[in-house]
């Protein structure tokens, strides 16, 4: 075991050794511990989890704190649907009571128009008959003239 010293410095090292060294280092479970532990790959490996450990743990702390403020958030945002629906459904029906409101105020509108076109029409045909039912002193005789 001679070159066991060159082996943790080089991993290439380990190519020098024998099928007997081999064996044997592969049987010392502290000496690969040792080995994998002054590995470079390994240790930045170690330094990346522990960081992002630390970064996870970070995360979920956060997350958790939010986790009333979220709750509370759902909550309030279910219940601006409700009111939301709730409005909707108000507006749905005053925009029909509007509309047949408007449907029955225009029917109303034009019948009054039309009343009072007939009233008009009336009054103007009597004044275009009316010397026709007079006489000279502007006295009525039933649609007749009196001999003068």
């Amino acid at each position: 075991m001679s070159n066991l010293k060159e082996s943790n410095t080089c991993p290439d090292g380990y190519r020098a050794l024998n099928t007997s060294e081999l064996r044997e280092l592969l049987q010392n479970d502290d000496k690969m511990d040792q080995i994998i532990r002054l590995n470079e790959k390994f240790q930045e490996l170690q330094v990346d989890r522990e960081m992002l450990l630390t970064t996870n743990r970070s995360l979920a702390e956060d997350s958790l704190a939010r986790r009333p403020r979220l709750c509370n958030g759902k909550l309030q945002l279910a219940e601006k649907y409700r009111e939301l629906s709730n409005l909707a459904t108000t507006c749905w029906e005053k925009q029909s009571q509007l509309e047949a409101h408007v449907q029955r105020h225009s029917l109303q509108t034009a019948q009054n128009l039309l009343q009072e076109e007939v009233a008009r029409a009336e009054e103007h045909s009597e004044l275009f008959c009316l010397p026709c039912f007079t006489g000279a002193a502007g006295e009525v005789h039933g649609g007749k003239r009196k001999p003068g």
